[in-house]
């Protein structure tokens, strides 16, 4: 949406200023501009359908203004634009009950005064899109051209375009009255977080950089040294100094800065924070200084000039993109991850973890692993983080242990341990538990010598066979699974009739997961009965089942959550495949564009290669 609405404002800056110059209208290359856009939605349709099925079944909705103003971007957070990572180090950093900012936003602003920075919600996202120091001065060097008259060459209109596409995504982001009851009343601006607003400035300002540095003098390229070499001293020296003189440092600024008693900001830090914060710190400004002092040796050279700013702007800005990626290096502090064993498998599927956090944490106590962590240890979590977290899953979850779920962003774990004991536990099928200070049933037991790994000794199903259930209302679910009486593990709650009928138990009938791959499930089963097979898997749209070879159906919604399917008595082979329906219709789509795209390449150049008669 906001690409479109930037390609759609600059044509139109495009068409005005030709109007202006030359009283005509460019329609056919007007219409070229939205046939371009036309053809780029088309390509990306093998994303977008698929995305746009997921969302309708998210716990994620349109935001209301006051939510959209709550999770506004604080004015203090764009300065982690221009010190990417600054203020919100991308790994989440976890001292006594809260989430700590990093150093240097408590020297610049106190945290009293900013609760997003103090919660540190100013996450990775936002921080990836920094535009870094080195651009913002070369973006400020284009401004005077907004308001002086310039050649044909560079069109105002489009400068002052870009700016204000810019200011609009800043002001925005920080929920400014006015603007922000503007955008809400345009498609698209009410979703999601109005901190995406910063999208904007992060297209446009390298454009506006673009054009700024080749307007500066060389006089002021040689005033770029002078701070470029100051960063790089700074960042040297932060990166020289041991981590008890780095906190030592810190802790007098505090003092000088808040009034706190001397040693009281170093006492209540853990290890861990100190030396990330120093390397981020140190890493930060020796990327700002060698962008800065590298630069004006190229553009020297006019020729050079694009490949300069390209190459200092990735040497500032692509080590924070890279570290948002939740890496065991940034995000454990430390943590004993060599511990985790290889999990058994169920069919080939890797074994399930699930977080517990129980109490508070003492004050140098850190979070084991971020959301996420365990799946890059051959886990996957019951939990976990997800763009678009499924409404069902979040609910499931509230049912099983309320406050549970993000309310948006997934489960990532539990705190009670008297969950583990729950009937409704079981249906996630999770055989490990990762979690500090645990004291576990006589169901589970340590893997080796690790203090927060725990194993169930008896592996869990994540396949059952069920001879009882009713059809429920989806919204009557929760409730139900609630009520006294209620035995999750003998009887299912469906929102659709299945089709069969039930004809009492068989207790000979048998089910065996044959093959589990994400996507592709084999499974066989044998009973005398009708039956319903149960699958500790989430329910998604388009996840469809086979039953011997026959045709393909949609599985049923099963326990608010999970996946069912009706089965006739007799001995059968199932395969459970995921298959959404606009995700097919997108690829299709999708490659018809790039046909189009690429006829069109083809015909141009062979039009470019046919030789023309001076008399044609």
């Amino acid at each position: 949406m906001l690409l479109c609405y930037l390609v759609t404002g600059l044509t139109l800056c495009f068409v005005l200023s030709e109007y202006l110059a030359k009283k005509n209208i460019p329609w056919q290359r007007s219409l070229w501009v939205g046939s371009a856009v036309f053809i780029g939605l088309m390509l990306a349709l093998v994303q977008i359908l698929p995305t746009l099925e997921m969302a309708t079944h998210a716990s994620r909705v349109a935001g209301w203004r006051s939510l959209l103003v709550e999770r506004s971007l604080p004015f203090m957070g764009l300065c982690d634009l221009v010190l990417p990572g600054q203020l919100a180090p991308p790994a989440d950093i976890h001292v006594g009950t809260g989430t700590r900012p990093s150093f240097l936003s408590l020297a610049l602003y106190p945290a009293s005064r900013s609760p997003e920075i103090a919660s540190n919600v100013f996450n990775h996202t936002e921080t990836a899109i920094g535009f870094g120091i080195w651009p913002l001065l070369f973006v400020l060097a284009s401004l005077p051209m907004c308001f002086r008259k310039i050649d044909e060459g560079r069109p105002r209109l489009v400068l002052c375009f870009l700016w204000a596409a810019s200011i609009v995504g800043f002001l925005g982001a920080m929920a400014v009255p006015g603007i922000l009851d503007l955008l809400l009343l345009l498609p698209g601006f009410a979703v999601g977080d109005v901190k995406r607003l910063l999208i904007l400035p992060a297209i446009c300002m390298p454009l506006l950089a673009g054009l700024g540095y080749r307007d500066l003098a060389a006089a002021d390229l040689k005033k770029i040294l002078i701070p470029g070499a100051l960063f790089l001293i700074a960042g040297v020296s932060v990166l020289l100094m041991s981590n008890a003189g780095f906190a030592s440092s810190f802790d007098a600024w505090i003092h000088a800065k808040y009034g706190l008693a001397k040693g009281a900001f170093v006492a209540n830090v853990a290890a861990g924070e100190i030396e990330q914060n120093r390397w981020l710190l140190g890493r930060g400004l020796v990327c700002a200084g060698l962008a800065l002092s590298l630069a004006p040796l190229f553009l020297r050279r006019a020729r050079l000039a694009p490949f300069a700013f390209l190459l200092a702007t990735a040497i500032e800005l692509l080590p924070v993109a890279w570290n948002g990626i939740p890496t065991p290096q940034i995000g454990s502090l430390g943590s004993a991850n060599e511990a985790l064993p290889v999990a058994p498998e169920h069919g080939g599927a890797r074994s399930r973890l699930l977080r517990v956090e129980v109490g508070k944490s003492a004050p140098s106590d850190l979070n084991l692993l971020p959301t996420n962590m365990a799946l890059l240890w051959n886990y996957a979590e019951a939990g976990g983080y997800a763009p678009l977290a499924p409404m069902r899953t979040e609910a499931f979850f509230e049912t099983l242990e309320p406050a549970s779920s993000s309310q948006g962003a997934g489960v990532a774990g539990i705190q009670k341990v008297e969950t583990l004991a729950s009937p409704l536990f079981e249906l996630l099928a999770v055989d490990h538990v990762l979690g500090k200070g645990l004291e576990l049933g006589d169901e589970w037991r340590r893997v080796g010598n690790s203090e927060y790994l725990w194993e169930r000794k008896e592996k869990a199903r994540r396949a059952r066979l069920y001879f009882s259930w009713r059809v429920l209302p989806a919204d009557a679910i929760s409730t139900a699974l609630e009520s006294d009486g209620f035995d999750p593990l003998h009887e299912l709650l469906l929102e659709e009739d299945p089709g069969i009928e039930a004809q009492g138990r068989d207790e000979q009938a048998t089910v065996e997961i044959r093959d589990f791959e994400p996507g592709r499930i084999r499974l066989s089963t044998k009973s005398q009965k009708p039956a319903l097979l149960f699958l500790s898997e989430a329910w998604a749209a388009g996840w469809k089942y086979q039953i011997d070879g026959g045709n393909r159906a949609d599985c049923l919604v099963a326990q608010g959550m999970f996946q069912a399917i009706p089965l006739p008595k007799g001995s059968h082979e199932l395969l459970l495949s995921y298959e959404p329906g606009p995700f097919r219709i997108g690829a299709w789509i999708s490659f018809f564009a790039f046909l189009l795209c690429f006829v069109t390449f083809l015909k141009a150049k062979v039009t470019k290669a046919v030789p023309v008669s001076e008399n044609t």
